[in-house]
């Protein structure tokens, strides 16, 4: 068989495999795509579709090191560039996806996406300047780029130029009306700019034009008077998190996010050594943030989450023992005694009532066990001990968290004020919470 015959029929099986890909049959793609690389292991398409292919299964590192190895073999693969520098950006390492980006562009000047995701790390990384040009730049290129024009929003909104920001948020509206993270960007806007007319005008829209969504449905609540939900629903933290799992690590840069770090300082605090022995719980673990702080001290380390998206993201860490896909008090609520630490980063700041939450996690714990959480703190008294902000997370009193704790029969061990996160440029004021069941 002569080369060219050998270089048609490797072709020809990548393309059938990209085929299998596009058809959702992956198992069939991956074998496909392997066959390939035993008999031509640099082929450039191979490796980039079989990197994709892998992380959607959820194991990013194998896929930067298949698509960073097509780049390799074809310099002038600018497809390959411009997807290794995504894979990057979820892996959180956003230097080097700068760098992809900026050689998918020295290849293909006028590519609008390539644009449009440099703009993104060079706005996690705080240039917020470089990230506008950038994002102009796409906008120039592609006028109707919708991420384009809703991450240039982003930026004006971190930049302070709310007004400007509310613009892009509008373009980006106006050009795909069916963009679910439209309104939510354009309401919550209004609200940092003092509209809060505006920003429950927007959300009433949503909730009309779809009123099944659960996102539209909680951000119309936080925006109009009388008596909140006991807590936010299970189908909007579902549909929140699992909408912005894959930008999530962008998205904690822009609100310099402390909550997971405050976590493992809180948890240093009782246990200082590495024991490697206890049994702890990540109650709503997301992507695993606090993962790195839990491992030292775990013997097995549990995660729960509502995400289906998260919990993917959780699981290429390779650091969880077992990552479950459920709501959180019903789980306490089914292991009794079965932790010596319960730890919960941000995730309390969707449950307004927080008797039966507490009281499931007391069951939960072991005779010293600790309940080590955050909570996002009251301005003022509120009347109920807690309050849904415009934002659509609750804040609580210190005292109400207090009696909570002693009704349920945990001891509050410490209680620390800290800023969680930053919400338009502002502090959030947290509480950093320790709590213990008696040894008797």
């Amino acid at each position: 068989m002569g080369r060219n015959t050998q270089k048609r029929n490797v072709q020809k099986a990548v393309t059938h495999a990209i085929g299998l890909h596009k058809r959702g049959q992956f198992d069939e793609a991956e074998r496909g795509y392997r066959a390939v690389l035993r008999r031509q292991p640099d082929h450039p398409d191979a490796l980039h579709f079989l990197g994709l292919l892998l992380h959607r299964r959820g194991d990013t590192a194998a896929a930067v090191d298949s698509v960073r190895r097509a780049t390799v073999a074809a310099p002038g693969y600018a497809d390959a560039f411009n997807n290794l520098g995504n894979l990057l950006k979820l892996a959180g390492q956003f230097a080097d996806a700068e760098t992809a980006y900026r050689q998918a562009l020295r290849l293909r000047p006028d590519d609008a996406n390539a644009h449009s995701n440099l703009g993104v790390v060079l706005r996690v990384r705080g240039l917020l300047a470089d990230s506008e040009a950038a994002l102009r730049q796409a906008i120039a290129i592609d006028g109707r780029h919708v991420p384009a024009h809703t991450n240039l929003g982003h930026v004006l909104k971190r930049a302070g130029r709310i007004e400007e920001a509310i613009a892009s948020y509008r373009a980006a509206i106006a050009l795909d009306p069916d963009n679910p993270m439209g309104p939510r960007v354009l309401g919550r806007a209004y609200q940092a700019n003092g509209e809060p007319d505006k920003a429950r005008a927007v959300f009433e829209a949503w909730v009309a034009r779809d009123p099944d969504n659960p996102i539209a449905r909680h951000m119309l609540s936080a925006c109009t008077s009388g008596a909140a939900p006991a807590r936010a629903s299970d189908a909007y933290v579902r549909t929140l998190f699992d909408e912005i799992a894959g930008s999530f690590d962008e998205h904690l840069a822009d609100l310099r996010y402390r909550a997971p770090q405050l976590i493992g300082e809180a948890f240093a605090a009782v246990w200082p050594e590495p024991v490697g022995t206890l049994d702890v719980l990540d109650a709503g673990c997301g992507t695993g943030l606090c993962a790195a702080f839990l491992r030292p001290q775990a013997g097995v380390l549990v995660g729960i989450d509502l995400s289906g998206g998260m919990l993917r993201r959780a699981e290429a860490l390779h650091v969880y023992d077992q990552l479950i896909e459920g709501e959180l008090t019903t789980f306490l609520e089914a292991h009794a005694g079965s932790y010596d630490a319960i730890v919960s980063a941000d995730t309390l700041c969707y449950f307004g009532v927080l008797d039966r939450v507490f009281k499931a996690a007391a069951g939960a714990l072991r005779p010293s066990g600790r309940l080590i959480f955050t909570v996002e703190k009251s301005a003022a008294d509120a009347e109920d001990g807690f309050c849904l902000q415009t934002h659509g997370r609750y804040n609580h009193d210190a005292s109400y968290v207090r009696r909570e704790l002693e009704d349920v029969g945990l001891a509050l061990e410490r209680c620390q004020e800290a800023v969680l996160r930053h919400e338009a440029g502002t502090p959030v004021p947290g509480l950093v919470v320790t709590a213990t069941r008696p040894a008797s």
